[in-house]
């Protein structure tokens, strides 16, 4: 994966998504939605590159409705 995944057009909806929460929750789902697709929806190997536990990963997806469609959707 390399340091320039996340878009001009993400960055630009990150800087005018209004709160600080808001910000990190698009920034965190645009991130994992990302790093998903870049990686063929492999869940283990983006819990590792992101440095986080499978079951911390899990959480997130729940936290921000990140369903394995939406995933695919985006390739």
């Amino acid at each position: 994966m390399s340091d320039d995944y996340l878009t001009t057009s993400t960055m630009s909806a990150l800087v005018g998504s209004g709160t600080l929460k808001e910000a990190v929750h698009s920034y965190e789902r645009a991130l994992i939605l990302e790093s998903l697709r870049a990686n063929s929806n492999d869940k283990r190997k983006v819990a590792k590159l992101l440095g986080i536990s499978i079951s911390s990963l899990y959480r997130k997806l729940a936290e921000l409705s990140i369903e394995d469609h939406a995933v695919e959707e985006r390739a």
